[in-house]
């Protein structure tokens, strides 16, 4: 929002100045076509000033700057001098604007690191009692035949 407020001054001064323009019919107002392209080219100046849009802002100005180089002869010279001054404040701050771009304020959140707790574990041998083992006697019995 800053480059808004920065490029706005410029863009409404030029704006007041083309304002009482655009008649066509004194000697020493800006035709009307040109008043609103001019007007046009500060709109995408600021419109591309305020996205961030560095390149696309300056080749406006630079546009803007042809436009009031082409101005006709019948346009008064404190006017057109006027315009080509606040063309070249204009591209300053534009120039000021894309050099220093806004600090964006960033929040820290702090984060805490918790240990994970370890809890040893015992191994306790499987006790084992040996059993004795004893043969057990058998007596063969005869079976007769029947």
């Amino acid at each position: 929002m800053r480059a808004r407020a920065v490029i706005g001054i410029p863009l409404a001064a030029a704006a007041l100045a083309l304002g009482g323009c655009g008649g066509g019919n004194g000697r020493h107002a800006i035709p009307r076509s040109d008043a609103r392209g001019i007007l046009t080219r500060l709109d995408q100046v600021d419109a591309n000033v305020e996205a961030g849009k560095c390149g696309s802002a300056a080749a406006e100005v630079a546009d803007l700057r042809r436009r009031v180089a082409d101005l006709p002869r019948s346009v008064d010279g404190d006017v057109r001098r006027a315009l080509r001054d606040g063309v070249a404040t204009l591209a300053r701050l534009v120039e000021d604007q894309c050099r220093r771009p806004e600090p964006t304020p960033t929040e820290t959140t702090p984060t805490e690191t918790v240990p994970t707790e370890t809890t040893p574990t015992e191994t306790v041998p499987t006790e084992t009692t040996p059993t004795e083992t004893v043969p057990t006697q058998t007596t063969p019995t005869q079976t007769a035949p029947s």
